[in-house]
């Protein structure tokens, strides 16, 4: 009883020091763009902005539950003060609208601001250079505009996707040497790859998915720290560069829906973190190498759409942490691996559809250890022989579409025992008899 007086007397004493220039900040902030039609959270911790009542709690506070909400502080003491310094503001979908101010710079110590997914335009501030403890900013899903601000030394993450950049590709990005993330997908920057980026020796997440470039993937990518490329639907056109054999910390690297021509990049096989490989619907040739299956820590592995040859490697079957496998719109030929039901006991989705590919159903795919298989097509192929009759009721396969093939004799009932199925395709095969009265109990009838 005695301590918790003596502890009520010591946080009388104390002086709760709110920089008034802070509130400047936050005010420029909300005053700017339009703050009165702030959309507020009421599953969020923290209460809305008021900067009219004297009595209302300042925007820190670390005792009681009214913080303002989205703001973040950080509380240090110093003797009978304790400064409360606002250190992050997170207002995500909060409905702000109109142009960021240049007064933000007056919370000179906020390390983070995250205004994803408001109504904000126009261009940045040139005053965020002078927020030297920036590390964080995103905003994405905005209409901000070129060009961009000199935005630092200080900065780190950066993201700016889903905006409105369109022109030439902001070079003042390669004056910000600490820059280890840069987001800009969906903005339209036409023209070829940016050398800029060779000036961010510490970038190791780059995103430029849909941004129109154009002409080669640059080599100096490289000599980068990388562990994620995202360059999706593009124009990018050429083979992906030798160098990137260096890359050994890259986990995710996604190239789909551009012009890239030439065989499977050999260099990937040295990227043994790789986790997400996406080589999709570009203009890929000749072989996959049987140790693909050397990539012990893939867990999505797309090559669909392109025009690989030859059969499917049995190393694939050694990817033991896959869950999703796309092989479909090549040309592959030959059998399908015995033992690709065995795969993985994470696989979810395989697709191997719109090849060439003959022989039997691998009778693996149904009573494999791969269980929670939901997604299985082998359409558009020359399968033949009878479909698998040991089944494994315990299998979740949802969708099953083995359509334009070569499959013989009645429907077989052995399908009744896939009780998750929803989706079933059988289309132009040589099936014959009559449709089993049991199919209609699966819940794809319903």
């Amino acid at each position: 009883m005695i301590l918790d007086v003596i502890n009520l007397l010591l946080l009388a004493s104390i002086s709760w020091a709110q920089p008034d220039y802070q509130i400047e900040g936050l005010y420029a902030l909300y005053n700017n763009t339009n703050g009165t039609g702030w959309n507020w959270k009421s599953n969020n911790s923290g209460i809305a902005w008021n900067f009219t009542d004297q009595n209302y709690s300042k925007p820190c506070n670390n005792y009681e539950p009214d913080q303002w909400q989205g703001v973040t502080c950080n509380f240090s003491d110093t003797g009978n003060v304790t400064l409360n310094n606002i250190t992050k503001i997170e207002l995500k979908l909060h409905g702000l609208d109109g142009e960021i101010p240049s007064g933000i710079q007056l919370i000179s110590t906020l390390h983070t601001l995250d205004l994803e997914s408001n109504k904000l335009r126009g261009t940045l501030p040139d005053s965020i250079a002078n927020m030297t403890a920036l590390k964080t900013l995103e905003l994405p899903g905005n209409d901000i505009i070129l060009p961009l601000p000199y935005l630092g030394t200080t900065i780190q993450h950066l993201s700016i996707s889903e905006n409105q950049l369109s022109g030439t590709f902001p070079t003042i990005l390669g004056k910000s040497p600490q820059l280890t993330k840069v987001q800009l997908f969906r903005n339209k920057f036409p023209g070829p790859f940016p050398d800029v980026l060779a000036n961010l020796t510490l970038l190791r997440n780059l995103e430029l998915g849909d941004c129109n470039l154009t002409g080669t993937i640059p080599s100096y990518l490289g000599s980068l720290p990388f562990s994620k490329i995202d360059v999706i639907g593009n124009s990018l056109t050429g083979t992906v560069p030798s160098t990137f054999g260096k890359l050994s910390g890259m986990e995710v690297m996604w190239l789909s829906l551009n012009q890239l021509t030439g065989t499977f990049p050999s260099t990937i096989l040295s990227m043994t973190a790789m986790k997400y490989l996406s080589l999709g619907n570009n203009m890929l040739n000749g072989n996959l190498p049987q140790d693909i299956g050397s990539l012990q820590f893939m867990l999505q592995f797309i090559m669909d759409l392109n025009s690989f040859t030859g059969t499917i490697p049995s190393g694939l079957c050694a990817l033991s942490n896959v869950k999703i496998v796309g092989l479909s719109g090549n040309s592959f030929s030959g059998t399908i691996p015995t033992n690709i039901g065995d795969m993985s006991s994470d696989l979810i989705m395989l697709n191997m559809g719109d090849n060439s590919l003959s022989g039997t159903i691998p009778v693996s795919l149904f009573n494999g250890k791969s269980r929670d298989l939901k997604i299985l097509t082998l359409s558009s192929n020359m399968l033949g022989g009878t479909f698998p009759d040991l089944v494994e009721p315990g299998m979740k396969i949802s969708l099953l579409d083995i359509g334009t093939n070569f499959i013989p004799g009645p429907i077989p009932l052995s399908i009744m025992k896939l009780h998750h199925l929803t989706g079933l395709q059988l289309k132009e095969n040589q099936f014959y008899g009559s449709i089993p009265a049991a199919l209609c109990q699966l819940s794809l009838f319903d």
